[in-house]
């Protein structure tokens, strides 16, 4: 009688090759979530010397919102409240050694949720993704970013006082 043993289905070097391959990819997986906390905590770092700033040198005594504006220069734009409960947008330029502060009464203009109205009014097509508060020139903007009817990304600037186009950009896809 003879006895026959079962070969291995994958040889000892195949199954190596798996567990490496598993090995890197959990290392690669792992080095990404890393990374993108730290890209995440660095957008933010500067947000508390914002803060100071706009605290020492302005009315606000409660700040509601802080994001970023890259336009031609590097801004933080802080949204708060005053003693008297008025609502400011506040830009400070982030630049070395100088930190131009740019105060705007809010009452003054159009709000967050009229732009977005108005947007929604006059693109049906499109879906709005965010809007934050812009400088250029020293002019307030709205900062539309949405995705119009022809499945493209467009950036659409528009005026914190009136609520007239500026500037828009439009990109096409390049993988469908």
């Amino acid at each position: 009688m003879m006895f026959y043993h079962n070969k291995p289905r994958f040889s000892s070097w195949v199954k190596w090759l798996a567990w490496i391959t598993i090995i890197i990819a959990v290392a690669i997986f792992c080095f990404l979530i890393y990374l993108y906390n730290v890209i995440q905590h660095e957008k933010t770092q500067e947000f508390d010397q914002t803060k100071k700033i706009v605290f020492a040198e302005t009315a606000l005594t409660e700040i509601n919102e802080i994001t970023r504006f890259h336009g031609d220069q590097y801004y933080h734009a802080v949204v708060g409240k005053t003693d008297q409960k008025d609502v400011k947008i506040v830009f400070v330029l982030k630049k070395e050694n100088s930190n131009e502060i740019s105060v705007f009464d809010m009452d003054e203009m159009i709000s967050k949720d009229k732009v977005n109205d108005m947007f929604i009014q006059t693109c049906s097509n499109c879906k709005l993704l965010k809007t934050t508060p812009a400088i250029m020139n020293n002019k307030p903007f709205w900062e539309l970013t949405y995705t119009d009817g022809d499945r493209r990304h467009v950036i659409e600037y528009v005026s914190m006082y009136d609520g007239s186009k500026y500037e828009q950009f439009r990109f096409k896809h390049l993988f469908q």
